[in-house]
């Protein structure tokens, strides 16, 4: 453990301490982990599943106009995106011991798109009713973009 080390007036240094180092606060690198090209072929093939999974969620007696097109696609593509980022980007199998993505916080993230269902199946005539479902979708994606670092090992 090394001590804490004041720089300048108010500046000081976290002890490093060897547990606490997946905790650690790092720089976003949401680019890096989305726009791989493995995990955006896997995007793009799981959009339509989550888009006709999202329409049939809908209440049957509800017509679709526009606006709910809108509402449905940007879920969809929002729910594909945070399942893509379970695609690994390298080979593992050199690590036996090490599941990235193995664990209940990395969970959170498909509990957050399959609730989006039920949250489209609680919604009435107007679009904006979809709002929540599009919240859900959107805590998922933000939940494995910012929050898995504190989730499990360090290779996801």
């Amino acid at each position: 453990m090394t001590p804490p080390v004041t720089q300048g007036r108010d500046a000081w240094q976290v002890p490093d301490v060897a547990a606490l180092r997946p905790l650690r606060p790092r720089r976003a690198r949401w680019a890096d982990v989305l726009l791989h090209r493995r995990r955006l072929v896997a995007a793009a093939g799981l959009f339509p599943l989550v888009l006709w999974a999202a329409r049939t969620s809908l209440p049957p007696s509800l017509p679709l106009t526009p606006g709910w097109w809108v509402v449905l696609s940007a879920v969809a593509l929002l729910s594909a995106l945070a399942l893509a980022t379970y695609v690994p980007l390298a080979r593992t199998d050199d690590r036996p011991g090490e599941r990235p993505g193995a664990s209940p916080c990395a969970a959170a993230a498909v509990v957050f798109v399959v609730l989006a269902g039920p949250a489209l199946g609680a919604a009435t005539g107007s679009p904006l009713s979809g709002a929540p479902a599009l919240l859900l979708a959107a805590m998922g994606l933000g939940q494995r973009l910012l929050g898995a670092p504190a989730c499990g090992p360090a290779g996801r």
